[in-house]
C-alpha cells in the first residue's frame, strides 16, 4: 500500500509513524479511585452538563418539554387510575349479581310455567283416581259395588252386601276416608232382601242381600294431604308433579 500512497508527494505533509516501543501513559486517575473523588468528579461533569445545556438550549428544550408535559399529564391522571381500580371492583361485583339477577329471573319464569301447568293437578275437579283407589281398598269382605259417581263436590255409591254387618263395615270405613266429609254421609236408600225366600229373589230385580245407596260431600284436602295420598296410592306420575307444584309454591310464597 506504501506504493500507492500520493501524500508522499507533498511535502508539507507531516506522516505519522507507529512505533511499537511506544509507552502509552497510563492517567493516575484510572487507579483507584475513592469514592469521594468519583463524587467530586460525577459534581464536575454535572455543572459542565448544565452548563452546556445552558449554551446549547435548543437542543434540550424539545426533549424536556415532551417529557415535562408527558410527567404532567401522568401526574394529572393519578387520580383517575385510583378512582378506576378502587371501582372496578364494584363494577365487576355489579356485573356478577346482574348475571345473577338474569338466571334468578330465567329460573323463576321457568318454575312459573311448570306452576301453572302442574296447577291443575291440585285445582282439578274430581280426584276420580284417589277416590276410586281407596274406595277399592277399603271394601269389606261381603261387599259389592255395583257404581258409583263422582265430581267436584260429591259422590254417590250403590252397593249390596251380604247382610247388614257387612254393609255397616263400609259405612264405618267410610268414616275413616279422608277424602270425604263423614258428617256429610247419608244412606239414601237401604233394601234388606237377606231374609227373603228363594221365590220372592227370584221374582225381584235384586240379588238376595242388603242393597244400599250412600251419598256423600267431598273435603277439600290440602296440598300436602292430597300428595301423601298419592304416595300412598302408588300415583308416582301424579306425585312428581305435585312434589314440583308444592316446591314452586313454596319459592313464590317466600
Amino acid at each position: 500500500m506504501i506504493k500507492y500512497n500520493f501524500a508522499r508527494n507533498y511535502k508539507t505533509i507531516n506522516f505519522w509513524s507507529y512505533k511499537k516501543n511506544t509507552i502509552i501513559p497510563l492517567s493516575s486517575k484510572n487507579k483507584d479511585l475513592s469514592s469521594t473523588s468519583k463524587f467530586t468528579s460525577y459534581i464536575s461533569k454535572f455543572k459542565y452538563l448544565i452548563t452546556f445545556a445552558k449554551s446549547n438550549k435548543i437542543l434540550f428544550i424539545p426533549s424536556f418539554s415532551i417529557l415535562a408535559l408527558t410527567l404532567l399529564i401522568q401526574i394529572v391522571s393519578i387520580v383517575p387510575i385510583i378512582n378506576i381500580r378502587r371501582f372496578e371492583m364494584f363494577h365487576y361485583s355489579y356485573e356478577d349479581n346482574i348475571n345473577q339477577l338474569s338466571e334468578i329471573n330465567r329460573s323463576l319464569e321457568s318454575d312459573f310455567n311448570s306452576f301453572i301447568k302442574y296447577g291443575s293437578l291440585y285445582a282439578i275437579s274430581a280426584p276420580d283416581y284417589l277416590f276410586g283407589y281407596y274406595l277399592q281398598s277399603l271394601i269389606p269382605q261381603g261387599v259389592q259395588l255395583s257404581d258409583y259417581t263422582i265430581d267436584n263436590h260429591g259422590f254417590k255409591i250403590n252397593a249390596i252386601g251380604n247382610n247388614i254387618i257387612s254393609i255397616n263395615k263400609l259405612l264405618n270405613l267410610l268414616f275413616d276416608n279422608k277424602l270425604i266429609k263423614s258428617e256429610s254421609l247419608k244412606l239414601v236408600r237401604l233394601i234388606d232382601q237377606s231374609k227373603l225366600s228363594d221365590e220372592s229373589v227370584e221374582s225381584n230385580q235384586y240379588k238376595a242381600g242388603v242393597v244400599v245407596e250412600i251419598t256423600g260431600k267431598l273435603t277439600n284436602p290440602s296440598l300436602q294431604t292430597i300428595i301423601e295420598l298419592n304416595k300412598n296410592a302408588f300415583n308416582y306420575g301424579a306425585l312428581s308433579k305435585l312434589n314440583k307444584y308444592s316446591y314452586i309454591l313454596n319459592l313464590f310464597i317466600r
